[in-house]
């Protein structure tokens, strides 16, 4: 799915929480690259930048199979961890990244006064989901689709709405790639009466060479 992206990126900072939405896989469903021994996985392993014993620890423990995954690697290559970014930079990184936008200044004021140990997690589970990162990543996969109308293209603009609207609900709806992949590419129908279908002729055009 592809909120799996946005863990990808919340997983390097080590905040991401356990929830319904994040679920914790077994081992036994870790792909090979994935697979490490429990004692492999501590968070509480001391690395310096020559992998010897020092005194820098991973500042938080690992939350899920992405960050087991990061901080093994890490451990194994020696790789002394950056520190904690500053709640103040964390919410500024989390919302440009999530929801394309700089936070308002309430919501830097509140999370700011917030003094729960897990504020963080609480931020990500608000963000993700929310309309701005349903409208932010609408905007991310119509750029990768190019859903335009264009001059001589055969997309025309209820085609480019439909389309448009059809990602979106991809989005907040969280629908799998593997649908919208089968649907995009076994479409058929009219494509100013349904979405799917311009995404096969986006790149077909009248007249001139392309």
């Amino acid at each position: 799915m592809h909120r799996v992206s946005v863990a990808l990126l919340l997983g390097a900072m080590s905040v991401w929480a356990g929830s319904d939405h994040c679920p914790v896989y077994p081992h036994s469903q870790f792909p090979p690259e994935f697979a490490r021994s429990q004692k492999d996985a501590a968070p509480e392993v001391l690395v310096s930048s020559l992998g010897e014993p020092g005194d820098i620890r991973f500042a938080q423990g690992s939350n899920n199979f992405i960050d087991d995954f990061i901080f093994g690697k890490m451990a194994a290559a020696g790789v002394q961890p950056a520190p904690l970014t500053t709640d103040a930079e964390f919410l500024r990184r989390l919302s440009l990244d999530v929801t394309g936008r700089i936070p308002q200044p309430e919501q830097v004021e509140a999370f700011l006064a917030d003094g729960r140990a897990d504020k963080r997690s609480f931020l990500i589970d608000s963000l993700v989901g929310s309309e701005a990162f349903i409208d932010n990543w609408t905007f991310y996969y119509a750029n990768f689709f190019e859903v335009t109308g264009r001059y001589y293209n055969l997309i025309g603009i209820p085609g480019r709405n439909l389309f448009h609207s059809y990602l979106r609900d991809f989005v907040a709806r969280d629908r799998s790639y593997q649908e919208i992949a089968t649907e995009l590419i076994t479409a058929t129908g009219d494509s100013h009466t349904s979405g799917p279908p311009n995404f096969l002729i986006r790149a077909s055009q009248q007249g001139d060479p392309i």
